[in-house]
């Protein structure tokens, strides 16, 4: 078929990226989903481009750009995807029909957004799965996503054993290919390697004599000598400003020629990336952890404020998201779910996590002063991309603020009552504690009434039996003119009676029971305990 590699890169065969991961991972409005197939996606390994000129053939786990393709090219074009296992088919032009037959041939199709041109869109795919680990960016030295397979590519590219380790010069990863290297008997390197870090008294050195703070300020290799060992090259690796670990090539005597060195600088970059990710994913999955047993009871919260760096003035907020309707998720999409909203939140600033429990993600983020718009458009920018882009229709609560991390397990207990509120009254798909405040309240005394019955005995009780004995109809009576404001008219009209009826039937609930509607306290207590009666009934209801 008639579709040309957009780098050479992309046919290495990577293990690829999940369709709906990555279309998380990108901004907002840049692939728009106009078909998804019933089968599960693709992994994406490449971005191809159509070309009519061209006749390359599709790579597997392509993301195919078909630009303006016409009617008769989009079954030559189909076909070749569907015998190549493509992942995904980008068209703007519908009308030819590509899209209805992709989906029967079951290929995503997607849609450049708004204002995207094609250029830009497939430079962002290729940007996410660079990013992504998955998608190799062209150096023959950068061989995997596991450090020490990077390490192993690195040492067979610069002709040196390669070690990496971290600021605090612990070892995280060692190249184990060093056949083709000369010198290999390094008792320096065999004891970092043994004890998992450089030894004491060469860190000491190190900081001792200023070479420490050499080799942080270098940018380029640096010859670094220890005492009664040989020499070797060593680099920072760089997170931003931050130094977050060092790459040593060893041992290594004399120094690398422009070339090397600039091979140098790009492996220390790729090195600076995966490191990074790795240390900013740890923290992540540890506060992550941390914050899953809050919110269920098993921890403190003394340990997520130390990890997140929240002082006693931090304004906390949680925003929980789950299903509509309450229905469950598969776990793919949980997966999926928690990263997208974990990939949102970080724009708030350093005090945001989240966590999953069961159906639903809470987010935890310290919202400071700032307007209540900012955290309402940024749920709702969820909400929207979850169905979009992963198919799961969510909705969104957003909790009241918090002072103290101890309060965490009650605001998570708030944001599960209010989600299971808002999951079936329907509405926006963002909402805070606020906007339903008196359905929460009803709702937790309804949960009250679960550990004490006996506030629910009384004239219903008799008036329950009645109607489910008698073939009548009190209860539904008595919540519609409470619904009525106790409007006898009211009342009539939402049932289609007369008037006289209902005032008959309120009649006969007094002669039954005793029940006094002219008396104040007595309407007050029937009808609390008529709402409280009606909540219980519609979560059992939706418990099975």
């Amino acid at each position: 078929m008639d579709v040309s590699t957009v780098d050479a890169m992309d046919q290495r065969g990577s293990t690829g990226m999940p369709l709906s991961t990555l279309l998380a991972d990108l901004a907002p409005g840049v692939l728009d989903v106009v078909v998804t197939p019933r089968e599960p996606q693709q992994e994406v390994t490449t971005v191809q481009i159509w070309e009519p000129e061209c006749d390359t053939g599709v790579a597997a786990g392509a993301m195919v750009f078909a630009v303006g393709p016409s009617r008769h090219e989009v079954e030559r074009l189909l076909s070749a995807c569907e015998s190549a296992s493509a992942a995904a088919i980008v068209v703007r032009a519908t009308e030819t029909g590509l899209a209805q037959r992709a989906a029967e041939s079951g290929l995503w199709v997607l849609a450049p957004g708004s204002g995207i041109t094609w250029d830009r869109a497939a430079a962002l795919v290729r940007a996410a799965l660079a990013a992504s680990g998955d998608q190799q960016d062209g150096h023959p030295w950068d061989g995997g996503t596991d450090l020490f397979e990077l390490a192993d590519a690195a040492a067979l590219a610069l002709g040196a054993p390669v070690d990496v380790t971290d600021h605090r010069l612990r070892l995280m990863a060692f190249s184990s290919m060093d056949e083709a290297c000369e010198e290999l008997d390094d008792q320096l390197r065999v004891k970092t390697i043994l004890h998992r870090r450089v030894p004491e008294e060469v860190g000491a050195w190190l900081r001792a004599n200023g070479q420490l703070t050499r080799l942080i300020r270098a940018t380029e290799p640096v010859p670094i000598v220890p005492p009664g060992h040989r020499p070797r090259l060593a680099m920072p690796l760089r997170a931003g400003p931050e130094v977050i670990g060092y790459l040593w090539l060893l041992p290594f005597s004399g120094s690398l020629d422009d070339s090397a060195t600039e091979t140098a600088r790009d492996i220390a970059r790729v090195f600076a990336g995966r490191l990074a990710r790795a240390v900013v994913a740890d923290r992540q999955r540890h506060a992550s952890d941390l914050l899953r047993g809050v919110l269920d009871g098993r921890l403190v919260a003394d340990a997520l404020s130390t990890v997140l760096d929240a002082s006693d003035t931090t304004q906390l907020r949680v925003i929980g998201f789950g299903s509509h309707d309450d229905a469950p998720l598969h776990h793919v999409d949980r997966c999926h779910l928690e990263s997208l909203v974990a990939t949102r939140i970080q724009s708030l600033g350093s005090v945001s996590v989240t966590a999953m429990i069961g159906n639903t993600v809470y987010a935890l983020v310290g919202t400071g002063h700032g307007p209540m718009t900012g955290l309402r458009s940024l749920s709702d920018d969820i909400v929207v991309r979850a169905g979009r882009q992963l198919g799961v229709k969510l909705v969104a609560v957003i909790g009241g603020v918090k002072t103290k991390m101890s309060e965490l397990r009650r605001a998570g207990a708030e944001i599960d009552r209010a989600l299971r509120i808002h999951a079936h009254a329907g509405g926006g798909n963002v909402v805070t504690l606020d906007d339903i405040s008196l359905h929460c309240i009803l709702h937790e005394l309804a949960e009250v009434t679960e550990e004490r019955p006996h506030l629910l005995a009384g004239s219903l009780e008799v008036l329950a039996e009645f109607d489910q004995t008698k073939n009548t109809a009190y209860i539904p009576t008595l919540l519609a003119y409470f619904d009525a404001n106790c409007d006898l008219a009211g009342a009539a009209n939402a049932m289609y009676l007369h008037r006289n009826t209902i005032r008959y039937r309120l009649q006969r609930m007094r002669d039954i029971c005793g029940l006094d509607l002219d008396d104040p306290l007595d309407r007050l207590v029937t009808e609390m305990q008529l709402r409280l009666l009606m909540i219980r009934k519609a979560t059992d209801a939706s418990a099975h």
